[in-house]
């Protein structure tokens, strides 16, 4: 689409005689139009569009005119353009932006503000939002998962908030300086083509191709601004020298580079790797490491999902599939939380547990996975083996997650299965916040001994606060036990004064 744009300039112009640009530039964008790609499509309207309505506002400017023969063809290669659009792209257009796609990628940019919050200054690194974004996903499946598909949180995010807003600035600015001010004819096409490609980038990443790219920093750096003065400085002893050294520099590093012998053994495995035959059979050491990234995990998982769920399951190929995407993406939370899906239907329970507990831990949406967890058929017991374990006793869960679990399974699995998940609890290195938590939820249920039990520890925590101690003396004076709540103040008093 780019070097259609570029080839579209070249012809229209109009200081040169050039149909065989314009032929070339139709080729391309029927090219284009031929992948039947979404964005593709919709980049190269849009800058045709551009193109049109600012050749439009600029009819009545001085300067040479586009000869009418490549008038002519570039009218004809519009209506074929748009035609094709609407016989053959609309299909494509209606895949493309079909409903699931936007809401998956509606939910990649939600949890994009979470990421840069937390790396507002310096971002995540050029190139590591596969291994940070899965720690804030909160959709189970998203299309986003090695890069934001939209230019500026890619650019905050990796980059930081200082150095991406004002790469994201200086980009605009100079875009609409340049199609503000006076350009040549050839320039303008490339400058529309450039803006398409940034409003395509809004909501896909096609930058991130290398081909791309390079194509884009190419053609944006080729159009200059036109009416600028040529100024001929002269010559002086300084520049002459300059012009010299950069070359006797580059040509002194080159040899020296060739002599040391690193380059020149590059050289020489470039020039084995063109003269010999590429095997038929065996994978070079490239497309395995294609298919070692952790983008292929998401595929997968959902090759397991389907052998799982569909009409005729298949456990042992499901649990093969997943355990392909755990190697691929080991702190994916949702390949952990499937595979204790899978597991759990093919009846090994030990494993599936295991597999939701790191789930949990490689999640900051935890409510997601107590969710799947809720959705089987599980024992109080077996929730509670799901659940974190306590720092300093592996062996029990943790009365955070204990707390966390409490109120979901008690609006899908009842009283009864919310009081017997309640005396699983152990207390032995709580938190002030979830000893509170947990006697309000255990006085709730009509568990008042431990609602108790957990208040009594609440007093004797060094660093309880006046709130939670006021919570926690209002619950015993609320159960009928306003005699314990003042064997509780008498008690705080040497500490508290």
């Amino acid at each position: 689409m780019l070097t259609g744009f570029a080839a579209l300039g070249l012809g229209l112009d109009g200081r040169r005689s050039e149909p065989g640009y314009v032929l070339l530039a139709a080729a391309l964008f029927g090219a284009s139009l031929y992948q039947r790609s979404t964005g593709g499509t919709l980049a190269l309207l849009i800058g045709l569009s551009l193109w049109i309505g600012l050749s439009w506002r600029r009819r009545g400017e001085r300067g040479p005119k586009p000869r009418t023969f490549q008038t002519v063809v570039f009218r004809t290669s519009i209506v074929i353009a748009l035609a094709s659009v609407t016989v053959l792209g609309a299909e494509t257009l209606e895949e493309g932006f079909s409903q699931t796609t936007l809401d998956e990628k509606v939910a990649a940019y939600r949890d994009a503000p979470a990421l840069i919050r937390d790396h507002a200054w310096f971002g995540i690194g050029r190139g590591a939002y596969w291994s940070v974004y899965s720690a804030y996903r909160t959709e189970p499946l998203v299309v986003s998962h090695t890069h934001p598909e939209t230019l500026p949180i890619q650019l905050i995010s990796e980059w930081g908030v200082p150095v991406g807003s004002m790469s994201l600035v200086a980009l605009i600015s100079w875009l609409f300086m340049r199609l503000r001010g006076g350009v040549r004819a050839r320039d303008r096409v490339v400058l529309c083509g450039a803006v398409a490609l940034v409003l395509q980038n809004l909501v896909d990443f096609s930058l991130e191709i290398t081909g791309v790219a390079l194509t884009f920093a190419a053609l944006v750096a080729s159009s200059r601004t036109q009416g600028r003065r040529r100024v001929v400085r002269a010559a002086s002893h300084s520049r002459a020298a300059y012009a010299t050294l950069v070359p006797v520099l580059a040509f002194a590093g080159l040899t020296r580079a060739l002599a040391i012998g690193d380059l020149r053994a590059d050289v020489s495995l470039f020039a084995e790797r063109l003269s010999a035959t590429p095997p038929e059979s065996v994978d070079d050491e490239l497309e395995k490491r294609i298919r070692a990234h952790p983008a292929n995990a998401l595929g997968w998982l959902v090759s397991a999902r389907s052998k799982a769920y569909g009409p005729e399951p298949n456990l042992e190929g499901a649990i093969v599939d997943i355990n392909k995407a755990i190697v691929l993406a080991p702190t994916f939370s949702l390949v952990h939380s499937l595979a204790g899906e899978v597991l759990w239907r093919a009846r090994l329970r030990a494993q599936a547990l295991l597999e939701f507990r790191t789930a949990w831990a490689l999640t900051n949406q935890p409510s997601l996975i107590l969710a799947r967890l809720l959705d089987l058929e599980l024992s109080p017991a077996e929730l509670v083996g799901a659940l974190p374990r306590s720092e300093r006793t592996p062996l029990f869960p943790s009365l955070d997650a204990i707390v966390w679990a409490i109120p979901a399974a008690r609006s899908v699995k009842g009283d009864a299965f919310a009081q017997t998940l309640l005396k699983e609890a152990f207390f032995d290195g709580a938190s002030t916040r979830s000893l509170v938590r947990f006697a309000q939820l255990a006085v709730s249920l009509g568990e008042v001994e431990a609602g108790l039990d957990a208040s009594e520890l609440v007093v004797a925590q060094e660093d309880a606060d006046s709130a939670a101690l006021a919570t926690v003396l209002q619950l015993a004076r609320g159960v009928g036990q306003p005699e314990q709540a003042l064997g509780w103040v008498d008690r705080r008093k040497p500490r508290d004064g």
